[in-house]
């Protein structure tokens, strides 16, 4: 028996296998906070500072000869830190030996499941705990930054509107650049996904009785959490 060899004879093997099904499972796992924002890299755990410089101010006009009219700019940075986050299983010999029915080789499974879950509960804690940014000391969603509309607005064509123009009217930190930006993605509640699916691919405006037409068809993808 000296020479029988253990499974911590082969590390390496049984590693490298625990790992490709760990990493496999984890790319096909089910998120959706990478539909809706950017996904990077980071080199340790240090702070990382985002930084934003903003847009020039409006030119004025300069008569002839006249003097150059100098602006300012500004900057500004959201501070974020990658975290760490474990849940380790301990098995016996004895009770993977006795797992005839190969339960436990399910683990990597699970726990790239767990992996992905523990992404959507950090990307979308910061939408729902609407904290206050560093760039303006302001919550996420506040009515100074126009952003926030009335609570519990019922999904429908207006409502839309009101968000549309809420994002295409925007400014730059300088209150000088109009951003006009066009959203993307519609983030919904899960009960709110078969109304929001409606809405988005109705060839009319489902609060209308004349046939009016839906200027949002299928120009947004709609996203749902269970999380919102």
């Amino acid at each position: 028996f000296e020479l029988a060899q253990s499974s911590s004879d082969f590390d390496n093997i049984l590693a490298d296998v625990q790992d490709k099904t760990l990493l496999s499972a984890y790319r096909d796992g089910q998120r959706s906070w990478d539909k809706w924002a950017r996904r990077t890299t980071a080199p340790d755990f240090k702070n990382i500072n985002r930084t934003s410089l903003s847009e020039a101010p409006s030119l004025a006009s300069r008569g002839e000869g006249g003097e150059v009219n100098y602006v300012t700019l500004s900057d500004g940075k959201e501070t974020y830190a990658l975290a760490e986050y474990t849940g380790g299983i301990k098995l016996t010999r004895k009770a993977l030996i006795n797992d005839d029915l190969d339960a436990f080789g399910r683990i990597p499974q699970l726990q790239a499941n767990a992996c992905t879950r523990k992404e959507d509960d950090v990307a979308y804690a910061i939408i729902t705990a609407n904290a206050n940014l560093d760039n303006t000391s302001r919550a996420l969603f506040n009515t100074t930054d126009a952003n926030d509309t009335t609570s519990g607005t019922a999904l429908s064509v207006a409502s839309l509107a009101v968000g549309f123009n809420a994002m295409f009217v925007q400014k730059g930190p300088k209150d000088a650049a109009e951003l006009e930006i066009v959203p993307k993605c519609l983030l919904v509640p899960s009960s709110k996904k078969a109304i929001a699916d409606q809405l988005i691919t109705s060839t009319v405006d489902p609060a209308k009785s004349n046939s009016a037409s839906n200027p949002y068809l299928n120009s947004l993808e709609v996203i749902p959490s269970a999380r919102l």
